[in-house]
């Protein structure tokens, strides 16, 4: 299952290239930007939610809610270490299924 998904959406966006180009020069560049912007979110999101964790296990508060700042606008000087590591969570789910939209 590991291999499969990352295969299928490497396929389909692949596929959705290859339309593009089809389409024009235009379509292949704006298409192509759209592609490339959504594997950055995703790819940020996966970066930012575990440095969170990572800080929460070794205790380091202001470490911690720095990263969160990176998934979410709110004020987290006072949250404590498992409501850091709940919003951390409900971010990462919440901007992850945003991003595949």
């Amino acid at each position: 299952m590991a291999l499969v998904v990352p295969a299928v959406f490497g396929g389909a966006a692949w596929l959705a290239a290859a339309v593009l180009r089809e389409l024009g020069p235009m379509a292949y560049v704006v298409g192509g930007a759209v592609l490339l912007s959504t594997t950055f979110a995703v790819r940020g999101l996966g970066q930012a939610g575990p440095t969170t964790r990572r800080a929460v296990e070794k205790g380091d508060r202001l470490a911690a809610r720095a990263s969160l700042r990176n998934l979410v606008s709110r004020d987290a000087r006072d949250l404590t270490e498992p409501l850091t590591l709940m919003a951390a969570i409900e971010s990462v789910a919440e901007n992850t299924t945003d991003t595949e939209r």
